[in-house]
């Protein structure tokens, strides 16, 4: 894997606010086993690789394969590995952003929450942009982590930036054995192909995953206390109830950061390579400038940037002339006065209307 080098800082600020945004694809995760980092494209592709595996991890993958591949906008492949997670610094740089984590065998059954949080502050210390993914069950033993250990140790979840949990009832096939009910692999696999700023997380339809349709208001309102998204039935659909990460923020906000920083520094990056010199001039900064606002205009293209009252795009960029920057900049051959700000387009997830009935 390459190392992650730039010679672009881009630092932005998020107003706290909703917007509907999403890249990347999903690595399927497991420390209980060994399975070599491999892109799949296929079912039967997943089931040829894992077909020397042993213990529950290779049906568990197997069906996790199965729930993103038969979504109605499925990925174009997934990405497995097994290995300690100590060793998942070898393979930050790929092309993944969404990491579901798969701990099942051995001891872990009733107790992996240290796991799973070893798991997510590693992915929350990372500089390559990556999110973790748990499923949760509603049920205490179960193939994945119990929502009531979410709970208990909510305090240390909530201060996750980059983790989101999505709990799923416990599901049984014909015999009696525990299937998978991944409520976020489902999800992500379906929004994941999706341009930046065209969806929100919520009210998802998703395919292969079983709904709570016994969930109370009152349940699903202690869920989003806890900043857990469930999956529901509401007119008549089987829909997410929310897109939540575990700090309270929603995942499409996260996204729009992530989406605009790596945009930007790899659009201007390409600038700085393919241009033999970007000349210490107002036409080298114009050209950087110019970089930056058409990955603006396509983020407002896609949805991402708000319309002003006026119908005009929601941004403004600010880059100053070489007169107006510092001469220990200029030897340093650094530029650091390039500015920008916009207003996220956000998403509308409930609805109040009044009226009035005449009679």
């Amino acid at each position: 894997m390459a190392n992650f080098i730039s010679d672009v800082t881009v630092n932005i600020s998020v107003e706290d606010v909703v917007n509907p945004a999403a890249f990347g694809g999903i690595l399927l995760f497991t420390d209980t086993s060994e399975i070599e980092y491999t892109d799949v494209y296929s079912y039967d592709e997943a089931k040829e690789l894992l077909k020397t595996t042993e213990n529950d991890n290779k049906n568990r993958m197997l069906e996790l394969v199965q729930t993103a591949f038969s979504q109605e906008n499925p990925p174009e492949k997934l990405t497995l590995l097994g290995c300690d997670i100590d060793d998942l610094e070898n393979y930050m740089s790929g092309e993944w952003r969404y990491i579901i984590y798969i701990a099942t065998g051995d001891d872990r059954v009733n107790s992996r929450v240290d796991y799973f949080i070893k798991l997510a502050q590693y992915i929350e210390s990372s500089e390559y942009m990556k999110v973790c993914i748990f499923d949760l069950s509603t049920a205490d033993e179960a193939l994945t982590l119990a929502y009531s250990d979410w709970v208990s140790y909510f305090e240390t979840f909530s201060a996750l930036e980059r983790t989101a949990a999505f709990v799923g009832i416990q599901v049984f096939d014909s015999e009696g054995n525990e299937i998978a009910n991944s409520i976020g692999t489902a999800l992500m696999a379906e929004t994941g192909g999706k341009d930046v700023g065209s969806f929100t997380y919520k009210n998802q339809v998703l395919k292969g995953v079983y709904p709570d349709e016994s969930a109370t208001k009152a349940q699903v309102e202690e869920y989003h206390s806890y900043n857990v998204n469930v999956f529901l039935t509401k007119a008549g659909y089987n829909v997410t109830s929310e897109g939540v990460l575990a700090n309270g923020e929603y995942i499409d906000i996260l996204d729009a950061k992530d989406w605009l920083i790596t945009q930007i520094k790899y659009q201007v990056q390409q600038a700085l390579i393919i241009n033999d010199k970007v000349p210490y001039t107002n036409s080298g900064i114009s050209l950087l400038e110019s970089v930056v606002v058409n990955v603006l205009q396509n983020a407002y293209n896609n949805g991402l940037i708000a319309e002003d009252d006026n119908g005009d795009a929601g941004y403004t960029v600010n880059f100053a002339k070489r007169s107006e920057t510092d001469a220990s900049d200029r030897e340093l051959r650094q530029y650091v006065e390039g500015k920008f700000s916009f207003d996220l387009a956000g998403a509308i997830h409930t609805v109040t209307i009044n009226g009035t009935i005449n009679i």
